[in-house]
């Protein structure tokens, strides 16, 4: 695993790391950007468990250089429409449904949920790692 940080944001979706070839990076490698949050405690026993890493986002190296390299966020498409009606639409493609899967809410007390959790903006510093 090879571990760094965000040296440059240069647009929502390419950034700069501080890793490069000398540090075993490679063209086409992906990099989770993440943060690492406060530490927290067993609530039975107190005892330290390690802080959580909030990922804020993947990217794919696409250019190595000696100290650093640049990353872009990773391509995806989405289907706003059935697929049989975009196929229908542009004349090609296969017939099929779209699938999207959501998660069940948890009901909690908002004094309880972790304010940082979900911050998820990516700011120069913050850490990455090969994946």
């Amino acid at each position: 695993m090879i571990e760094g940080k965000v040296a440059k944001i240069l647009s929502e979706t390419e950034v700069v790391l501080n890793v490069g070839a000398r540090d075993g990076v490679k063209s086409d490698m992906e990099f989770v950007i993440f943060a690492v949050g406060a530490p927290i405690s067993d609530p039975d026993t107190g005892e330290l468990l390690g802080s959580l890493e909030t990922v804020k986002g993947r990217v794919k190296v696409y250019y190595v250089m000696e100290r650093m390299a640049r990353a872009r966020t990773l391509a995806y498409k989405v289907t706003t429409e059935p697929s049989y009606l975009a196929a229908f639409r542009i004349g090609a493609g296969t017939l099929g449904e779209t699938v999207e899967t959501r998660q069940r809410k948890l009901s909690v007390r908002k004094g309880d949920l972790d304010p940082t959790a979900e911050d998820t903006t990516v700011h120069v510093g913050d850490s990455v790692k090969s994946v």
